[in-house]
């Protein structure tokens, strides 16, 4: 994201030759639609886009992949909790 920045801050048109493989793997490893959305574009400012795009995936991946913690009983279940003594000390 910095070069693509750097490249909007310098008033590039395109992005330097040397990047493009980098954000090619990126978004394919996110995506493979995006690196097809791509195609040849160079601009710095599509290139963000499609970079957020990846970051929205991302995080709907993330959201997605949770699931609900694991129980962990703080005390063992026994059968003795309904003994006379334990009702007893409870008032029942």
């Amino acid at each position: 994201m910095f070069w693509l920045e750097e490249c909007l801050v310098q008033r590039l048109r395109v992005v330097p030759g040397w990047l493009m493989p980098r954000l090619v793997q990126l978004l394919a490893r996110t995506d493979g639609e995006l690196p097809r959305r791509l195609g040849s574009e160079r601009r710095p400012d599509q290139l963000i886009e499609l970079l957020y795009a990846a970051q929205e995936r991302l995080m709907r991946e993330c959201l997605r992949s949770r699931k609900p913690a694991r129980i962990i009983p703080l005390f063992r279940s026994t059968r003795r909790a309904s003994s006379p003594a334990v009702l007893q000390a409870r008032g029942q």
